[in-house]
Formats: structure tokens, sequence, C-alpha cells
């Protein structure tokens, strides 16, 4: 049956606030394998780099609150947010309860590392107050981190491409492999894991951006973020190293030769963690995002790190190969990927934003038990 609510979704990325709604199908398909019809069409599959011409966003300010009163006014011209049965926001964290998006809460700690949120904010608490505050009633309300939402939105669409395919063969293997790991390399570095309708987690978000890595040269040697001492992903690929470093922003790094050392230290630092992904989750999928990934030619460049890392063939002809049963770890085209940028992360706001309804529209109470 149709949902009757409108299903809402606020990104909070570094530079855009990003808003969109949209309405299920047939409710009789139930998460994560629903339809939604999206207003406006946000994703812009035939050039995924580029935003959607019909794409709402404005420039973030570093008022996250303002921002997100802005995103309702500009929500309410297009819909009645009476209608709006839940909501899900996508944010910077990590968050005081560990539990972001699965219940409620969403209270963003201190020494957060963008402007404006480095305060901690209650960000559950704001969308609460501007419901309250505009039509007297509060609709579900959920808060993700923003790489949960950006590996629900490629869930959804590897989900959708992929299922037809193996409806056909009527393969259960194929069926069944629907692990989608992303990666989001920028500002900082962080990442998430969804598998079955479920993010594949502990008592708190994943920190994959706290990964240790090491370095096999001086070309780019691993750094420590804000957060520890100890070298890491995010300390030493994170954009603001790279500024420090090397004095060169996303823009700049992007029109490097393939050869330069800057790039090739990127890849194989990217390669370590494609690698660590690989052996501690066993994806059917990575998805590389973020504006460091906005090199042409280091998506291949990190594959081909990740074979040589696998295959213990960095300093050697001979590979040993550690995955000798699991194929999909080889077809490197189609094991690591670019992620579908840039508005996937508010179609994972919507995506969970269904979740939280039941079949009559109701909220639903998420369970921790696998479907």
């Amino acid at each position: 049956m149709a949902l009757d609510h409108d299903l809402a979704g606020i990104f909070f990325a570094d530079d855009y606030v990003i808003w969109g709604t949209a309405k299920a199908l047939d409710r009789a398909v139930g998460f994560p394998d629903m339809a939604l019809e999206c207003f406006p069409d946000f994703v812009n599959l035939t050039s995924p780099r580029e935003p959607h011409s019909r794409a709402r966003r404005f420039e973030a300010s570093s008022a996250p609150l303002a921002d997100l009163g802005t995103a309702l006014d500009q929500m309410s011209k297009e819909i009645d947010l009476q209608n709006i049965g839940a909501i899900t926001t996508a944010s910077i964290g990590p968050f005081e309860d560990g539990k972001s998006g699965l219940v409620e809460g969403g209270r963003i700690i201190k020494g957060a590392r963008r402007e404006g949120w480095d305060q901690g904010i209650d960000l559950y608490g704001a969308v609460k107050s501007e419901f309250e505050r505009r039509i007297g009633s509060v609709p579900t309300i959920r808060c993700l981190g923003d790489t949960e939402a950006h590996v629900l939105g490629e869930h959804y669409l590897f989900r959708r491409s992929n299922s037809a395919l193996a409806q056909n063969k009527r393969n259960a293997k194929q069926m069944g492999r629907d692990t989608v790991a992303y990666l989001m390399l920028d500002e900082g570095v962080g990442g998430a894991v969804f598998q079955r309708g479920l993010f594949v987690r502990g008592e708190a978000s994943l920190e994959l951006g706290h990964m240790p890595v090491y370095h096999r040269d001086n070309r780019l040697k691993p750094a420590p973020c804000f957060s520890h001492k100890y070298s890491c992903l995010e300390g030493t690929i994170g954009l603001p190293n790279l500024r420090t470093s090397w004095g060169m922003d996303s823009d700049e790094i992007a029109k490097l030769e393939y050869e330069h050392d800057l790039v090739q230290s990127i890849a194989f630092y990217i390669g370590q963690a494609v690698f660590q992904l690989s052996v501690f989750y066993a994806p059917t999928v990575i998805l590389l995002g973020g504006r460091v990934m906005d090199h042409p030619d280091l998506l291949e460049m990190v594959q081909v790190c990740y074979e040589l890392i696998a295959s213990n063939s960095f300093d050697e002809e001979e590979r040993v190969s550690l995955f000798p049963n699991y194929a999909a770890q080889y077809d490197t085209d189609e094991y690591i990927k670019r992620s579908t940028m840039p508005d996937t992360g508010v179609l994972g706001c919507l995506c969970w934003s269904y979740n939280c309804l039941d079949p009559e529209g109701k909220v639903a109470q998420l369970s921790a038990k696998r479907k």
C-alpha cells in the first residue's frame, strides 16, 4: 500500500546543507528493498560527480542550527510539514550516546572538527524544537553520522541495481551479497558498513578513520589526527594534513600527474584502508568518496595498491594469495569503486526515515535482530 506520510532528510556536509523529501512507492515492500519516489530526484546518476540540477542545497554557514532552520523553511515551501512522518538528519559526529540513528537522541560531543559544531550540539533537540514551534507536533526524528547516511544511500542504489539480476538468476548466494562498505576521505576520514538492513557496528559508530597506517618511504609520513597522538589514516591523508604538509588543497592535488610522490603516497594509504576493510568485513563492494578522491587516476591506483598489499607483492614479483577462494576481491573494478556522489547522503537519510515507519505509517520499533 502507498505510504501517506512524507519522509524527510537533511544532510549537513562540509560546505553545503542538502535536503530532500520522498514517498514510498509501495509500502508492501519492506526496508531495505523499498522503492522511493524522491522530491527532488537529487541523485545524478548520469554524471555522478556533479549535483543534480534539481538538488535542494544551500551553502553551509558556521551556525548549524540556523542552517537547520533554513532547510525547514525551504522544505515548508514544497511540502506540508504536518505530513512528515519521519525525518533523519546526518552530520559530523561522534554522538555522546554512541548510538546515532538507532534510538532517540543526537547530541554531538564537544571537540568536533568542524567550526560551529565544536562546542557540542543537541541536534535531536534542535529538530524537535523547530517542529514544535512550527506545527505544534513532532515527527519521528533520527540523527545519523554522515558516513552512515552515505553508506545507506549507496546500499539502496547498489541493491536496486543488482536485485533484478539476482532475481532473474534465482541465485540465493548473489542475492545475499549486499554488504556495502563506504569510506569518506575529506576534511576528516570516516566510514561505515551496512549489511542486509543493519549497520555493522557495536556499541557505537565505527571510527574507521582512526585505523593505524604504516609507510614505505618518507614521501608522506603518517601523522596523528586531533583525536590522539598516534598516526592514523585521518591524520595522514585528511585534507588538513595535506594542506599543512604539502601546501595543497584537493583541487590542486587533483591536477597533479599520477607519478607525483603525493598522489602515489595517498593511493598507498587508501590501499591499506581498503585492504583492512576487506579482511575485517569481506564486503561485496567498497566505495570511496570525498574530495581526496577527486584525482582522476586515484581510483585505479588504489585498486593496484590493494592488489599488491593483498598478494604480498609490493617488493617481490611472486604473489601469494591471501584469498584463494574469494574471487570477488580480485575483480577490483567491481570491488573497489567511487561512490555515487555527491547526494547519496541525503538519500540515506530518507532510507532511514522509511525504516522508522511501519506499514501503517506509524513509528516502528527498530529491532537489533537480523531480519
